[in-house]
């Protein structure tokens, strides 16, 4: 199988930051990328791919990138990406999908300050747990009664809500798949970035079925007991935002996600 990179840029290689359109060729996103990156992740395509023994059949090499390009056409925070062909060293390893990974280095080019200034972690990474204390907290506390106003001191409403809404659509089999982080030093509230869901749309290793919008799928993006899904304005606004991204030529109107799944397939349709 084709191994995915981490590209790092630091001062002790000569450069601290990559300054360099490298999505302006993306399908989609490209104006809202920051051309300046830390951190390039080279993803392979490891569980999605034809050589696979997982689920060959049902193998696109989009589902992954579709997930953050519907996010950041949703809420407008998630991880920018492109497909490229890879050549290190003059061999060529095949078709690739470079995207950005939202971790420390990343929330501060897009929100300013430094990476010390934010803690964050991978949700799915037990390892991690402890190091990020107000998702700890949101995983602790009662919010079934809370307001929103109380909510929004723990996550970003808007971002949070549009998590759910895309994980009940996309109804990914492999759970907790996100990053989250926030501005500590000023104690902004956590957002949010999907990761790592090819197992996504009723494919990616037969772990997952059809979308089905069930607020009670999207709620397992986050493994806690449902008290924030229990709280009627919470639910409220998740009502509102699949309103508003599903109907009037929504992000998942069904003729605007039919044309950003063929876009993206046409992409690398000759690959």
């Amino acid at each position: 199988f084709k191994q995915s990179f981490s590209a790092l840029f630091q001062e002790k290689y000569g450069a601290k930051k990559l300054n360099h359109d490298i999505f302006k060729a993306a399908p989609f996103n490209s104006r809202s990328a920051s051309g300046s990156y830390d951190r390039i992740i080279l993803r392979a395509g490891h569980n999605d791919n034809w050589a696979n023994n997982w689920d060959p059949m049902h193998s696109t090499y989009t589902r992954d990138e579709m997930t953050r390009v519907l996010q950041l056409l949703m809420s407008g925070w998630g991880s920018h990406g492109t497909y490229v062909h890879l050549y290190l060293n003059g061999k060529y390893w095949g078709l690739y999908n470079p995207c950005e990974r939202a971790d420390d280095n990343m929330m501060a080019i897009y929100f300013g300050g430094n990476e010390n200034d934010y803690k964050y972690a991978k949700a799915k990474d037990p390892y991690e747990r402890g190091t990020v204390p107000k998702y700890d907290s949101l995983l602790q506390k009662d919010f079934t009664s809370c307001s929103l106003t109380e909510l929004g001191k723990f996550v970003d409403l808007d971002n949070f809500a549009d998590l759910v809404v895309l994980f009940a659509y996309a109804n990914p089999g492999d759970g907790e798949q996100f990053y989250y982080g926030y501005n500590s030093k000023l104690d902004k509230p956590l957002l949010f970035s999907a990761w790592d869901l090819e197992a996504s749309f009723g494919g990616g290793m037969m772990r997952t079925g059809n979308p089905s919008m069930s607020l009670a799928g999207g709620m397992s993006c986050v493994r806690q007991k449902n008290s924030i899904l229990k709280n009627p304005e919470f639910r409220l606004k998740v009502a509102d935002r699949a309103y508003k991204h599903g109907h009037n030529n929504g992000v998942l109107a069904d003729m605007q996600i039919i044309m950003i799944w063929d876009s993206l397939n046409r992409v690398i349709e000759k690959a």
